[in-house]
């Protein structure tokens, strides 16, 4: 408990406090449906990870063809639901937020900075920033509840722990995104 309240002081503090609304209810439904069933993440996020891992072929279980690809989507697009709907949920009881607040501003260090934070820490109804409890839970919610319908080669506690940490890299890129895309669309709005 002490390593938890050490982390929040450390990286709590360095984030800059702006001015927050606390979530609402439908914003909350809002970011559960975006981020399990938005664009980002049927037509892009989903198929890339599920077209990695069939050329990789993993779970072995499941064919390197179309039929395998279909499986490891459906499996992604479930996982998503999991791990989103056990943040969601938890955050809603714990006050916790689950938006990503960009600085879109500053040095581009400082904008990586605030990314990475944002991938542990949440907001909390009072503006600041604390460890992300449910957005933990949510990524080890994610992990291990593929050993109920994923290969056996996949789920041993090993395989999920791993996951798990890697729901951090996967929310930091997603974080990335956001912060720059006001660069981004730049980028591609230019003739």
């Amino acid at each position: 408990m002490r390593y938890l309240a050490l982390l929040t002081l450390l990286f709590g503090s360095l984030l800059t406090a702006q001015p927050y609304a606390p979530i609402t209810a439908s914003q909350r439904a809002k970011f559960f449906t975006d981020d399990t069933f938005g664009v980002r993440s049927l037509l892009l996020a989903d198929p890339a990870v599920s077209a990695w891992r069939t050329w990789r072929g993993r779970p072995v279980e499941w064919d390197k063809n179309w039929e395998g690809f279909g499986k490891r989507y459906a499996s992604r697009v479930t996982i998503n639901a999991i791990t989103n709907g056990t943040e969601v949920s938890l955050g809603a009881i714990w006050k916790e937020d689950p938006r990503y607040f960009p600085k879109t501003g500053g040095t581009v260090k400082a904008r990586l900075t605030e990314a990475a934070r944002q991938s542990v820490l949440s907001r909390y109804a009072d503006g600041n920033y604390h460890i992300g409890a449910a957005k933990a839970a949510g990524m080890v919610a994610g992990s291990f509840g593929q050993k109920l319908f994923m290969p056996a080669s996949v789920t041993s506690n090993g395989d999920c722990s791993i996951r798990a940490v890697g729901y951090v890299g996967a929310r930091f890129l997603s974080n990335l995104f956001e912060e720059f895309r006001p660069e981004i669309r730049k980028l591609f709005r230019r003739k």
